[in-house]
């Protein structure tokens, strides 16, 4: 990720999202993706999530909670 390119979230904000998708999820992850949002975590490796490429990543962090490194790792064949 170049420096001159870099987003930082400060006040990361969880999408809604059915009931029902979060408590599978939880179940599946063993984490609550809000909570994981809010504390500004990443839902897969656990590191901190506050750096990113541009606004289309923070909008994807606010729905899965992964931070920029597992977004580029699980959508490297988006690019």
């Amino acid at each position: 990720m170049s420096k001159r390119n870099i987003i930082e979230l400060l006040d990361p904000a969880p999408t809604r999202k059915d009931s029902k998708h979060e408590y599978l999820l939880e179940r599946a992850t063993g984490k609550n993706r809000r909570q994981m949002i809010r504390a500004s975590k990443c839902m897969s490796c656990d590191n901190t999530a506050t750096l990113f490429r541009d606004a289309a990543s923070i909008r994807e962090y606010q729905n899965s909670g992964f931070c920029q490194y597992c977004q580029d790792m699980y959508f490297e064949d988006a690019y």
